[in-house]
């Protein structure tokens, strides 16, 4: 059962209400993730792309009930989240984990590295005596490529890619399944970034883990992922097979991201499609369409009716209407 889908998300919502007036009467809504849905199979990485405001956050965080979503199902090997009870949410934290994208905010200052990484294998009750936790804390340092002396140093003495190891070792504490990761490069210098990028990898091959990978970098989730979801707006407009969606994008959202990013190579020729105006605000939706307001090849049909997300190969689903 190598394949079979680990986790399962089905018409997800999550809408933060705007209220205003004297009465702080709701006025309006943020639509932050506005019906999504997909699978993640064992062993996946699934890359989840869009600019800053999309939803790909809040997506992640209602996943993991950080957040709580407005309505919709997160199945998790077989078991819907979303139904269970508060006093029992922490019952999913040791298969499902999450990386967040600030190394510096991420870790408490008043601790040292050592009690930060072996905090969950106490909460989860997964060590006996203190020796049993300073060898499962060593064993993390090593799998993360960090010396055991840092153990009794805090986290003001480590570099930026050196924190991010540590949050990487205390999410691997716990054994998960699957981890999110919010896009854990993008505070860090480039040339760290892909000592992490490759240090997951390597952990994912290891491990046998399965990864949510978030980011705004469409060239860091095409190195890393299997599958790429493009979000815009709260909702998938693209997703399939990593390298179809990065070589032949058929959504122009998507065409916009994949040719902005730089091509080294002076004799790869790239279509040009210029971008109009910003990114419209979740509060105030486009109707149909919802990137028609910034699109070249908008037709009445995109200001009128919204596409539905529909397979046009194998496993390969766009919502466009001419695609």
């Amino acid at each position: 059962m190598e394949n079979s889908v680990l986790l399962k998300v089905k018409n997800l919502i999550k809408y933060f209400p705007v209220r205003g007036g004297r009465f702080s009467r709701i006025i309006g809504y943020v639509k932050a993730v506005d019906g999504v849905s997909f699978d993640i199979k064992r062993g996946e990485t699934l890359g989840l792309v869009g600019e800053s405001g999309s939803g790909k956050t809040n997506l992640g965080l209602c996943i993991l009930r950080l957040r709580e979503p407005t309505s919709g199902e997160v199945i998790f090997k077989n078991r819907d989240i979303t139904k269970l009870k508060q006093t029992r949410i922490s019952e999913i934290y040791k298969d499902m984990q999450i990386i967040f994208q600030d190394p510096y905010s991420s870790l408490n200052p008043r601790m040292k590295i050592g009690e930060i990484v072996g905090e969950p294998l106490i909460i989860h009750k997964l060590i006996k005596n203190k020796s049993e936790k300073t060898a499962k804390i060593k064993k993390l340092f090593e799998e993360v490529g960090l010396d055991h002396t840092y153990i009794d140093k805090y986290p003001h003495e480590l570099s930026g890619g050196q924190r991010q190891r540590i949050i990487i070792a205390r999410a691997l504490a716990v054994s998960p399944s699957l981890i999110i990761c919010d896009e854990p490069t993008s505070a860090l210098d480039v040339s760290i970034q892909a000592q992490i990028i490759n240090l997951l990898e390597d952990l994912k091959n290891h491990l046998s883990l399965t990864y949510l990978f978030i980011s705004h970098d469409l060239s860091v989730v095409k190195h890393i992922s299997d599958r790429i979801a493009v979000m815009y707006l709260g909702k998938i407009i693209e997703i399939g097979n990593s390298e179809n969606v990065c070589s032949s994008p058929k959504h122009p959202y998507t065409k916009l991201l994949i040719f902005s990013v730089p091509i080294p190579d002076p004799e790869v020729k790239y279509e040009h499609i210029p971008l109009n105006d910003e990114i419209p605000s979740p509060i105030n939706i486009p109707s149909g369409c919802r990137f028609h307001t910034r699109c070249n090849f908008v037709k009445e049909i995109c200001r009128q009716i919204e596409p539905e997300l529909r397979e046009i190969e194998k496993g390969w689903f766009i919502a466009c209407h001419f695609v």
